[in-house]
């Protein structure tokens, strides 16, 4: 088997070294991640300038490129320029920080685990809720996950987003299938100065989870669980399309 693994917290961040240290054993893991952090890239790609790819030395890993484009620049750029062999699997993370409810919409580690599921791979984004937390736990989950999906006998191609929820390892009580949640920010954009006097801002807030009916990601994180949500790349809205195509509200 053939693993390829990303991020977007860098290719020296911690938590991409114990994800192939994680998985020595499983197949040739390959490493094509960011030359620095991309945090909240979400799934976008560079079109107007060259990327530039440098093979580094990694541990555990047959062949390493840093990159310096964003997440998705990285699994595009070593699978369809065939830096390797179309992988079986791309890992993404494990990431600093939550990537649940509409957390999705803005995160890098999804772009990454999602660039390759596009490219017909299967794949997981992984993310460690708290930067407080041993990042251990979410390793060992990791590989038991990728395990038990080898042995299924009609493997499928799967696009799943993990978080681990930030408590210690003895005090998780297991994980979850759910499904994506509605977390939301109160932003709040500081405003300050530089050195010359002239305005900048900077983006923070706190966040809130608005659908807390138990069967969300933001649920199962709030619960001590480790949630394990199936995403696709179809955001087409059928239940609407549905409705509109049997009642459309245009004019002819």
């Amino acid at each position: 088997m053939i693993i390829l693994v990303s991020n977007d917290d860098g290719i020296q961040a911690k938590g991409i070294h114990l994800v192939v240290e994680a998985l020595q054993g499983l197949g040739d893991i390959y490493v094509s991640a960011p030359d620095q952090e991309q945090s909240a890239a979400s799934h976008s790609i560079t079109v107007n300038q060259p990327l530039r790819a440098k093979e580094v030395e990694f541990p555990g890993a047959v062949k390493a490129w840093a990159v310096s484009g964003r997440p998705a620049d990285c699994v595009k750029l070593a699978i369809e320029h065939n830096f390797i062999e179309k992988p079986d699997l791309v890992i993404s993370g494990i990431n600093h920080g939550a990537n649940i409810g509409t957390d999705i919409l803005y995160s890098g580690t999804v772009g990454a685990a999602m660039e390759g599921y596009l490219c017909g791979s299967s794949a997981i984004a992984i993310s460690q809720c708290s930067k407080k937390v041993s990042m251990d736990y979410g390793a060992a989950f990791l590989r038991r996950l990728v395990e038990g999906w080898l042995e299924q006998a009609d493997r499928p191609r799967i696009m799943l987003n993990v978080n681990i929820p930030p408590l210690p390892a003895e005090e998780i009580k297991g994980f979850r299938w759910t499904r994506q949640g509605w977390r939301w920010y109160k932003n709040a954009f500081e405003e300050r100065q530089d050195p010359h006097g002239k305005p900048y801002y900077w983006l923070h807030g706190d966040a809130y989870d608005a659908d807390d009916d138990g069967d969300t990601d933001c649920s199962a994180i709030a619960a001590g669980y480790v949630s394990v949500t199936p995403l696709h790349n179809d955001m087409c809205d059928h239940a609407v399309l549905a409705r509109l195509s049997a009642n459309s509200f245009i004019k002819e």
